[in-house]
């Protein structure tokens, strides 16, 4: 697995992981969701490649603590490694 080396490309990678799970949460109606390998691979990058291998790594090298939030959304890492994530939007629920 290749390496990252810039914060900035991991925050950026957050960041698009937490808009696009906003956009799916406001598109189904729900306030929070939990998303795991699958989930993630197939919302990040539909056509295949290498997009949750980009955020485990975000994940593992960067990013130190439990949560992640914004003022529009939180997303609670419950496991780096596989990576499993819950995804909460602020107005409904704290992080």
């Amino acid at each position: 697995m290749p390496k990252m080396f810039f914060k900035e490309s991991a925050v950026d990678v957050l960041l698009r992981l937490g808009d696009r799970l906003a956009e799916v949460a406001a598109e189904r109606g729900v306030s929070q969701l939990t998303v795991g390998r699958g989930e993630l691979r197939s919302l990040l990058n539909p056509g295949g490649g290498r997009s949750k291998d980009v955020l485990s790594m975000a994940l593992r090298r960067f990013v130190l603590a439990e949560s992640v939030s914004t003022p529009r959304w939180c997303l609670e890492i419950l496991d780096r490694r596989k990576p499993l994530i819950i995804f909460r939007r602020v107005g409904r629920f704290e992080c």
